[in-house]
């Protein structure tokens, strides 16, 4: 499961920034875009996800052909795929596949091959999600999902698997630029999109999402960085 950081709505008013709606939920639209080593997500139209509590790197399927099973959000081998929760031999397992290609492992594995990682070190933010929040994969992105509900409504959560992973953003253009907006006030942090690769096409940083009805983004309190397409 994914955990989500819980940012404040505050407008900012030095600048008036053009504003981006959110993305269109895969309730709508399928998508499937690679992340770098990563398992491509391919999502069934009407799919909705819900953050499973105290795991960051799985979510519940609540709706869709799938509804009922999990999907696995790690940033390891498994993601994209889709599992079940069982009790085998007195062990929680998950259970990806069936009959000749079913593949049991136990949870606690699962769970560990998959955390999020910085450098090789499992990898804790903070970020947390607030309880019953849904969440929509966004047609053509891996690293973020859409926000359907709750507080947080309006907002995507990345779930990348970077130094971001699970916090919210919105999504603002100005100049001709996008930026990801993480935060408020002097805790606001500005990630301009796709900056790192056209510098460095081998740049490989942490990539981040987030999105929502974008508010006024002023410069005053904030930090401005460069980051890849998924910042």
């Amino acid at each position: 499961m994914i955990r989500s950081i819980d940012t404040s709505h505050v407008a900012d008013t030095a600048a008036t920034p053009k504003t981006v709606q959110p993305a269109t939920p895969a309730g709508k639209k399928t998508f499937a875009s690679a992340l770098s080593k990563a398992e491509k997500l391919s999502v069934p139209q009407g799919e909705t996800w819900a953050p499973v509590a105290g795991h960051d790197n799985a979510a519940k399927i609540t709706e869709g052909p799938r509804k009922g099973q999990y999907i696995n959000l790690s940033h390891g081998a498994r993601r994209g795929q889709t599992f079940t929760v069982e009790n085998r031999g007195g062990k929680e397992v998950h259970v990806y596949g069936s009959g000749s290609n079913e593949v049991v492992i136990a949870s606690k594995q699962d769970a560990d091959e998959g955390a999020r990682k910085i450098n090789g070190k499992v990898y804790d933010n903070g970020a947390t999600i607030p309880k019953g929040e849904q969440w929509a994969p966004v047609q053509g992105h891996d690293n973020y999902a859409d926000i359907l509900n709750g507080k947080r409504n309006g907002l995507f959560v990345n779930i990348s698997g970077g130094v971001r992973d699970g916090m919210a953003f919105q999504i603002v253009k100005r100049d001709d630029k996008t930026y990801h907006v993480y935060g408020t006030g002097k805790h606001k942090q500005e990630i301009e999109v796709g900056a790192a690769k056209k510098a460095d096409p081998s740049t490989t940083a942490p990539t981040t999402a987030t999105t929502g009805t974008t508010t006024p983004t002023g410069s005053t309190g904030s930090t401005s960085q460069t980051g890849p397409s998924g910042a």
